[in-house]
């Protein structure tokens, strides 16, 4: 039976959701250590992550009636998607190969324009899967929150967006050393 609700309203993440992505990722790190190597983990994390990625995006455009409900009490949310995604997308940055990291800290590490580099990496992995999930929970929240929870939300988006702006803006400033601000 499909997910279509059809009532409109945003639903509050559970425990149920929360538990259902746990078991989830438990069963995926239990998986990875019978996986060859760290290519073969990486890829399979990649495959996991675009599947998910997927039916997030067919989730959305269908608003919840392309999953099966398994439990009419406890239909799929988008919230399952989100954290399941995040989940996955922290996994994949942390198996990182050994040469790419001995790569990172080479000799130009002490040069202003790798630093930069090196930080907008890290505002990127950090703060990117937050502003996905800050615009989304801002979505679905639009319809049963109060303009003042909705500023709330919408503040920590932008304070997200702001901190991987200055790290753009830090490289900017690392390649274009003499150019003058002009806004």
């Amino acid at each position: 039976m499909p997910n279509c609700q059809g009532n409109g309203a945003a639903r509050e993440p559970n425990r149920h959701v929360t538990d259902r992505v746990t078991r989830f990722i438990a069963r995926m790190d239990a998986h990875l250590p019978t996986l060859a190597d760290d290519a073969a983990r990486r890829i399979f994390r990649d495959r996991q992550l675009d599947g998910w990625e997927r039916r997030y995006a067919r989730f959305i455009a269908t608003e919840g009636c392309s999953e099966p409900v398994a439990a009419s009490a406890d239909p799929p949310q988008a919230v399952d998607f989100l954290l399941t995604i995040t989940g996955l997308a922290a996994r994949r940055c942390a198996l990182v190969d050994r040469t790419r990291q001995a790569a990172m800290f080479d000799e130009s590490a002490d040069k202003p324009l790798a630093r930069a580099i090196r930080a907008l990496l890290v505002a990127a992995d950090q703060r990117c899967p937050a502003i996905i999930r800050q615009a989304h929970l801002l979505h679905s929240a639009r319809l049963g929150a109060t303009p003042k929870e909705l500023a709330e939300k919408c503040a920590l988006l932008k304070r997200d967006v702001d901190h991987l702006r200055n790290a753009v803006a830090d490289v900017d400033a690392a390649v274009n050393p003499n150019k003058l601000d002009r806004n």
